[in-house]
């Protein structure tokens, strides 16, 4: 089974589409705060776009998407970058991104350590993405390219000078 957490209007065929609105097409109304309504281990895979963002208690949410998903589900998880405008002029957003942020859930990470984290994940990619408008295709191409060879250089020195759009993460749930 697959989960589409947060779909508002992106409901997704194939998958248990989920949000906190009743939204035409949605199938679970429930808060991801709250705790989600399905068993341990349910899920294979997970689609998360521009949830994380609005939730206060980013470590129990990602507790319980860790919780859902089986032994090395995977769990699809875009958010934007904190020098994205929208990042910080959206009043409901209560976290911020760079491309670190998500480390600390990571299996070979010692910070999940000191944060008291217990569940693990292995990050297989994390994407930095500077925007996806067809008409700037070679441009972002270009650009995603260079910054996602140097994250930790551009994130450093070029955040402000050159702002992207979101990160994302495949994150598999180590058990």
């Amino acid at each position: 089974m697959l989960l589409n957490l947060g779909c508002g209007r992106d409901i997704r065929k194939g998958y248990i589409n989920v949000d906190k609105a009743l939204i035409k097409g949605v199938d679970v109304v429930c808060d991801i705060e709250k705790g989600l309504p399905f068993k341990a281990g349910a899920f294979e895979g997970l689609f998360c776009r521009y949830v994380l963002e609005h939730v206060g208690d980013l470590i129990g949410s990602m507790s319980e998407i860790h919780r859902i998903l089986k032994l090395g589900g995977v769990a699809h998880i875009e958010v934007p970058h904190c020098s994205w405008f929208q990042s910080y002029s959206d009043p409901t957003h209560k976290h911020f991104f760079t491309s670190k942020t998500m480390d600390c859930f990571d299996e070979k990470s010692e910070e999940g350590y000191f944060l008291n984290i217990k569940f693990k994940f292995k990050i297989i990619t994390k994407k930095l993405s500077w925007g996806e408008n067809y008409r700037f295709r070679i441009l972002n191409s270009i650009i995603n390219s260079v910054i996602n060879c140097f994250p930790a250089i551009y994130e450093r020195f070029l955040l402000w000078v050159l702002p992207i759009n979101k990160i994302i993460f495949e994150m598999k749930a180590v058990k």
